[in-house]
């Protein structure tokens, strides 16, 4: 198995639905990512994995598959607007516009 990139990170299948990945640091980094959970928005987070053997996927995981963590609702919205700001360490991993990202998500 090879390094699992977050956009292809789609678990719990069930109840999740990947819509983006707004922040990605890269390998063995942070990734967070917007989407639906059971139908409402959701932000999730993750530790992407490495090209290291076993540690391709990364964490959380479960049944051998890499999953995402679902924030709580507060909690989220905290990380957007924190994105938003650009207080965030890593400026460059953000993905898109803060303002569209503030727009889209923290309704």
């Amino acid at each position: 198995m090879s390094y699992v990139p977050p956009d292809e990170v789609v678990s719990p299948q069930a109840s999740w639905k990947l819509e983006r990945v707004i922040y990605d640091e890269g390998l063995g980094q942070i990734a967070i990512a917007c989407g639906h959970y059971d139908g409402r928005p959701t932000v999730a987070i993750r530790w992407n994995g490495t090209n290291e053997p076993g540690k391709e996927m990364g964490h959380p995981q479960s049944s051998a598959h890499p999953i995402w963590f679902m924030l709580p609702e507060g909690l989220g919205k905290l990380v957007l607007s924190t994105l938003s700001r650009s207080v965030w360490p890593k400026p460059s991993a953000l993905r898109e516009q803060p303002a569209t990202m503030a727009r889209d998500w923290l309704k």
